[in-house]
């Protein structure tokens, strides 16, 4: 066998080029073009991952700004409702309340009012911005303040 592959290759000289740039070169090509294509596919399905990844972070992202706002919103209804409440209160004791009993019932029907619009704000409070929890408070102690004052003068 080896001496006619010897034999071969000596009456053809032309063989040996013909195996190197049919046979091996086409072979060494396919070989760098698969490996290339791998390491293609591996950066494409990392920039997929990585798109993925952010894709969700932002959805996440609104999706927590619009809980917040959804809650934020309930609060604002809340705070509405508490001031239609003091409304009320003021025109109680401003149309025909003549005697010092009728600030405590007014009083009264506000704070069982108050307690329930509160407890909702409570309920939502922990999603609200340190901000708008610190206005929330300001708005408190402005209300506490005249609730003090008309106990005050109630007794």
């Amino acid at each position: 066998m080896k001496e006619l592959l010897t034999q071969i290759l000596q009456s053809n000289p032309g063989v040996v080029n013909l195996l190197i740039s049919g046979l091996l070169l086409p072979i060494f090509v396919l070989v760098l073009n698969s490996r290339q294509n791998r390491k293609i596919k591996e950066l494409e399905s990392n920039i997929d991952l990585t798109k993925l990844e952010r894709t969700k972070e932002v959805e996440q992202q609104f999706g927590l700004e619009d809980k917040q706002r959804t809650h934020e919103a309930i609060v604002l209804s809340s705070l509405y409702k508490i001031l239609f409440e003091v409304q009320r209160l003021q025109i109680e004791l401003s149309g025909n309340c003549v005697d010092y009993k009728c600030i405590g019932s007014a009083l009264g029907k506000f704070q069982t009012s108050f307690e329930k619009y509160h407890s909702v704000i409570s309920d939502n409070q922990i999603f609200l911005s340190s901000k708008v929890t610190g206005h929330l408070y300001t708005f408190y102690q402005a209300l506490a303040e005249l609730l003090v004052e008309l106990q005050d003068l109630g007794v």
